[in-house]
């Protein structure tokens, strides 16, 4: 039956298979990208979807205490502020009076849910900033260095589909 079809169709045929491959392989996705400013570059890109949560995990620079703000992906892809756990009483954060002790000196501050464009921070130089995203973690401080200004959005990027979350991007911190 191929023999018979017209060299025209065959490519019409040709290029619907290989149109659909890409359709399936290679379609935007909705990223999670850090990125170093200062240095121009991405150092974590992370496929996300709607639920999906992160945190940036830090030691206050001041008490030498930890904090976690936790975000999560709403249906529209956009970045919600969720809650923040900390230990330094006196640090200052929004929402404060919605704040309750949970045990062994932490405090947290539930149902922030304050929709925000990105994450934006200064990477400390003994804060050891680490990202968790669902049920791993990637340390920043490793992939930036002391001083650099980080920031967090969600952005729509063509990637393969089936490239694993930990593949998309994953860069070390240069050492000059």
């Amino acid at each position: 039956m191929i023999r018979f079809l017209s060299t025209k169709v065959k490519i019409v045929i040709g290029s619907l298979l290989i149109a659909t491959v890409m359709v399936i392989f290679v379609l935007p996705r909705n990223v999670l990208i850090v990125r170093d400013v200062d240095r121009g570059e991405n150092i974590l890109m992370l496929p996300v979807s709607p639920g999906d949560k992160f945190s940036i995990s830090f030691i206050n620079s001041v008490e030498n205490l930890p904090v976690i703000e936790t975000f999560v992906i709403d249906k529209d892809y956009h970045i919600v502020f969720s809650h923040i756990l900390y230990q330094a009483y006196y640090v200052g954060y929004i929402h404060e009076e919605k704040a309750k002790a949970v045990g062994k000196g932490f405090t947290i501050i539930p149902d922030i849910n304050q929709r925000i464009d990105k994450v934006t921070f200064f990477m400390g130089f003994n804060a050891k900033h680490t990202l968790g995203f669902n049920d791993e973690e990637f340390p920043l401080y490793e992939m930036a260095q002391g001083g650099d200004l980080i920031v967090i959005e969600v952005k729509k990027k063509y990637i393969p589909s089936f490239v694993r979350k930990q593949q998309v991007t994953k860069k070390s911190r240069k050492t000059t």
